[in-house]
């Protein structure tokens, strides 16, 4: 039963990322869309070890995007980071203007091993993976919703000090930087 299960997540995840995507935006508060998310979550992976910071900017302006794909490709890069942290650790949620006039960047930090310099590359790319059991297609599907809407996905690691994820998102066009 447990390898019927496990076919039927990767083919799911195959779905998913060889789909025909369209975007059904709005705009969205995305400090309190990822406290929704945060707070989903809490149950799944984490346990009293984990803990959780949130660090968002209260003067955020709204984001325009599909919100159901934006918290597909949050909760892929929220749960690599849990699972990189199998025990205990931190995880660390930060939204903030920039980088550029019109954006806003949503980082995710976590206190796991890191990531080694020579995978960092390949991180988003469909299939590659380092885990045991893990279909590579999480953070690929990240990635490719993320561009979908116009923003970008970027990754920096140091070996034992953890990984962090940043969603550089785009601002509506109407917006006043």
């Amino acid at each position: 039963t447990s390898s019927i299960a496990e076919m039927d997540r990767i083919v799911s995840d195959l779905l998913d990322y060889s789909r025909t995507l369209s975007l059904h935006t709005t705009r969205i508060n995305l400090n309190t869309a990822l406290d929704d998310l945060l707070n989903s979550l809490a149950g799944g992976g984490l346990n009293g070890h984990h803990h959780i910071e949130r660090v968002f900017d209260p003067d955020l302006p709204p984001v325009q995007m599909d919100v159901f794909k934006m918290e597909q490709a949050l909760g892929n890069v929220l749960k690599n980071a849990i699972q990189a942290m199998p025990d205990k650790g931190t995880l660390r949620v930060e939204t903030r203007r920039g980088p550029g006039e019109r954006q806003v960047t949503v980082a995710v930090r976590d206190s796991g091993p890191g990531i080694l310099r020579e995978n960092l590359q390949k991180v988003f790319r469909p299939f590659f993976t380092t885990k045991p059991g893990g279909t590579g297609l999480g953070l690929a599907i990240a990635s490719r919703l993320v561009g979908l809407m116009g923003g970008e996905l970027k990754v920096e690691s140091e070996i034992g000090r953890g990984s962090r994820f940043y969603f550089d998102l785009q601002l509506p066009i109407d917006h006043e930087a």
